[in-house]
C-alpha cells in the first residue's frame, strides 16, 4: 500500500504536463482521492470535473478560480483557499440543509469576489450577507428560488444571473439599483414591472418568460437585450433604448421591425423565426449602417443569414 507521499507524487507527476497557463483541468479521475499534491503545482485555476471520489482536502493554495463540475460535495469545511475570488460549483444530489452547509462554508473565503451554484435545490441564502461587501457576481440556476428578498443586502453586485428558477419572485430587484447585468431567462415570470426602477442595467436577459415588455422603456442605459421566445408581438419599446447594441428578439410573433431603424447603436440582431408581413428590411434598417451582423427568416422555411463586413445594409426579402 502506497504512503501518502508516494500518492501525491504519483498525482503530481501525472498533472504536471497538463498544467498550462497556471490553469489544471481534472476530469473523471478514479485516483483522485486526494487534492494535497496540489501544493507542489499550485495552479490558478482548477476545474474539477466528475471526480466523484474527491475528498477535500486542499490547503496552502494559490488558487484564484475553482470549478467543481459534478464531483460529490458534502462540505467546503477542510478548503483553505486564502485566495479564492471565484467559485463555481455544479452539484447533483444535495438537499436543502447540505447546500446551506456548504455556503456556510463558503462565505468563510476571504477574498471570494464571484459566486455561481448550480443545482443547490432549496438553499438558504442567508449566509451570503457574510459577503455582503465584496460579491460582485452571483449565479444561482435551477436552485429553485422562491423570491431574491435576501440577496437586498449584497450592495456591491454588480452582475445577477438566477435563470431556471420557475415563479421566483422577482419584487426584492426594485433595491438593487447598482445592477449592471441580470439574467432572469426561462423563471416564467407573469410582470417585469419591477425591473423599471433598474436604472442602471447595460445587460438584460429575458429569455423565455412570457412578458408585458412596457417597462423596458425606462432602461434607457441598457447594451444588450435578450428577448428570445417571449410572446411579443410589438418591439415599439425598443426605440426608447438609444444604446442597444446587440438585440436577439427570435421566435416570437412581431410583424413589424420598423422600430429598430430608430436605433442607431445596434450591431447584432437575431430576428429568426417571427411572421413577418410585407416589409423591406433595407427600408426598415437604412439608418443602420453600422450593423455587422443579422440572423432571419423571411419565411418560415427560407433561412437567411448575413454578415455585413461593409457599412451597408442588404436587403432580404
Amino acid at each position: 500500500m502506497q504512503s501518502d507521499d508516494e500518492y501525491d507524487q504519483r498525482m503530481t507527476d501525472k498533472y504536471l504536463d497538463q498544467l498550462k497557463d497556471d490553469k489544471l483541468i481534472i476530469e473523471n479521475d478514479p485516483d483522485l482521492m486526494s487534492l494535497q499534491f496540489m501544493r507542489s503545482l499550485n495552479p490558478c485555476q482548477l476545474k474539477l470535473i466528475f471526480c466523484k471520489n474527491i475528498i477535500p482536502t486542499l490547503s496552502r493554495s494559490t488558487i484564484k478560480e475553482l470549478d467543481i463540475t459534478y464531483c460529490k460535495v458534502q462540505s467546503l469545511e477542510q478548503y483553505q483557499l486564502e485566495n479564492l475570488e471565484f467559485l463555481k460549483l455544479q452539484c447533483y444530489k444535495i438537499d436543502g440543509v447540505e447546500c446551506t452547509q456548504i455556503l456556510w462554508n463558503i462565505v468563510q473565503f476571504p477574498k471570494l469576489k464571484q459566486l455561481s451554484l448550480f443545482g443547490f435545490i432549496d438553499v438558504d441564502v442567508t449566509p451570503l450577507s457574510q459577503k455582503a461587501l465584496s460579491i460582485t457576481k452571483l449565479s444561482l440556476n435551477y436552485c429553485e428560488l422562491k423570491n431574491v428578498e435576501k440577496l437586498k443586502t449584497l450592495v456591491n453586485m454588480k452582475e445577477l444571473n438566477i435563470a431556471y428558477n420557475q415563479y421566483v419572485d422577482i419584487s426584492a430587484l426594485r433595491e438593487m439599483s447598482q445592477l449592471l447585468a441580470l439574467d432572469l431567462s426561462f423563471c416564467s415570470l407573469e410582470s417585469i414591472e419591477t425591473l423599471r426602477s433598474l436604472v442602471n442595467l447595460r445587460d438584460l436577459k429575458l429569455r423565455c418568460n412570457q412578458v408585458d415588455i412596457t417597462p423596458l422603456q425606462y432602461l434607457s442605459e441598457l447594451v444588450r437585450i435578450d428577448l428570445n421566445s417571449c410572446g411579443i408581438c410589438y418591439i415599439s419599446v425598443l426605440q426608447y433604448l438609444p444604446n442597444l447594441e446587440e438585440v436577439d428578439i427570435a421566435n416570437n410573433s412581431i410583424v413589424y421591425i420598423q422600430p429598430l431603424q430608430e436605433l442607431n447603436s445596434i450591431v447584432e440582431l437575431d430576428a429568426r423565426f417571427n411572421p413577418y408581413q410585407t416589409v423591406s428590411f433595407s427600408d426598415s434598417l437604412s439608418s443602420a449602417p453600422q450593423i455587422y451582423s443579422i440572423q432571419l427568416y423571411v419565411y418560415k422555411y427560407s433561412p437567411i443569414s448575413i454578415i455585413f463586413h461593409s457599412p451597408s445594409v442588404m436587403a432580404c426579402s
